[in-house]
């Protein structure tokens, strides 16, 4: 047999063995798990599998209100609607009070049952102290109702708080934040797991944009990763996303995705501060001192600038510039001929008035002549904090 004949041969050898386009496709599908249903029930806000994270607290503006002293004193009210559609929701109304003139706001009273009249008994707490204030925190389970071809209503745990400066201060606005969640069990090949939404925004609402988890219900816990409803989430290193069937979030789809990288590199993209945690170190921090009235007097005596940074002990992202910002070397750097200064707020609420301070961490920059020139609220990375400073120091003093 001549040689081209072995290599017909090889190429109709080769053709017969490979699968049509139809037989690939069908084995893709055959390998990709069909979407999972799963069924989802209400858990206790105290429970091992209850989220580790709260959304910011929704402000509700309080009015006074005039109330028999059985009721408390100086009473205020307020407001909140939840539950689908909100068009057709009657607000929940609530009042706290104080159990004696001159006292703190430690009664909270909920119109469940809408007649106005505050005849509930009511929810009687202790205050705490914290970050200089005194706080009134209530955990309460309000009843939300979803109206579709039957009004369904269902708990809906919350805490509420206020925070005053003194026992004389009367609040002005009562936060308000979810405690409850939903979960849902099933396999997933060999594992059996655990789904939880959450309610991201305070309305009993669930769908896109909520917060969601996959956690391994197999061998010791470990710690789980939030998600955005339509954002896929992993469980070990396969990827999945998940779509809230009906606004209750009493069922939902989990089906598998491809995000087209791994564990690793999706975790890497996500940290926010993944940059200034490999940026480029100093051999030493950048050095604060803590006597602001001497700070700003060496600043003057030397006509230089002076930078203070306003931070507390609770403060997540002050912590994280102590250790990620204020030891890259080109911050380090650009704070030479700048005197810089540390305050606690806690600690000094003179100059946080002094200061109008707001929020933490605030950065000021003081001119030669004792005036401000520039501040920024929040976190700061490498490349900001170093602009910052340059820019501040470069512009001329008054």
């Amino acid at each position: 047999m001549k040689k081209h004949s072995f290599v017909l041969l090889a190429i109709l050898i080769s053709v017969g063995c490979q699968p049509s386009a139809t037989d690939r496709v069908k084995s893709v599908k055959s390998a990709t798990p069909e979407p999972q249903a799963v069924q989802m029930t209400a858990g206790a806000p105290d429970s091992l599998i209850a989220p580790r994270y709260s959304p910011p607290g929704k402000g509700l503006e309080l009015k006074p209100i005039e109330i028999p002293a059985s009721q408390g004193f100086d009473g205020l009210e307020t407001e909140v609607v939840l539950g689908s559609p909100i068009e057709k929701q009657t607000p929940i109304k609530m009042l706290i009070s104080r159990a004696a003139a001159g006292e703190a706001y430690t009664k909270l009273t909920i119109d469940s049952n809408g007649d106005g009249k505050y005849d509930e008994e009511a929810i009687m707490i202790k205050t705490t102290e914290s970050r200089g204030n005194i706080w009134s925190s209530f955990s309460a389970t309000l009843k939300v109702n979803y109206i579709a071809d039957k009004t369904t209503t269902e708990d809906y745990p919350v805490t509420l708080w206020i925070a005053v400066a003194s026992l004389d201060e009367q609040p002005k606005v009562l936060r308000i934040s979810r405690r409850g969640f939903k979960f849902g069990e099933l396999q997933v090949g060999s594992q059996k797991v655990t789904v939880v939404i959450s309610d991201s925004n305070n309305d009993a609402i669930y769908g896109e944009g909520d917060w969601w988890e996959l956690r391994s219900m197999d061998g010791p816990a470990k710690s789980s990763e939030m998600r955005r409803v339509g954002e896929y989430a992993w469980l070990g290193e396969s990827a999945y996303k998940l779509e809230v069937n009906d606004v209750r979030g009493s069922s939902v789809k989990l089906a598998a995705f491809d995000p087209g990288i791994t564990r690793a590199e999706d975790a890497l993209a996500r940290d926010p501060y993944g940059a200034d945690k490999k940026a480029i170190k100093a051999d030493k921090p950048l050095e604060f001192r803590h006597d602001i009235d001497a700070a700003i007097a060496e600043a003057v005596d030397k006509k230089q600038r002076c930078f203070i940074k306003f931070e507390t002990t609770w403060c997540g992202p002050c912590q994280m510039m102590t250790q990620n910002v204020f030891t890259a070397k080109d911050v380090v750097d650009a704070s030479k001929d700048v005197v810089c200064v540390k305050i606690n707020g806690d600690q000094r609420r003179d100059l946080v008035e002094r200061y109008a301070v707001k929020a933490y961490p605030t950065g000021l920059m003081i001119a030669a002549d004792g005036t401000e020139a520039a501040r920024f609220v929040g976190y700061q990375k490498v490349t900001d904090m170093t602009d910052f400073l340059k820019e501040k120091k470069a512009e001329p003093t008054k």
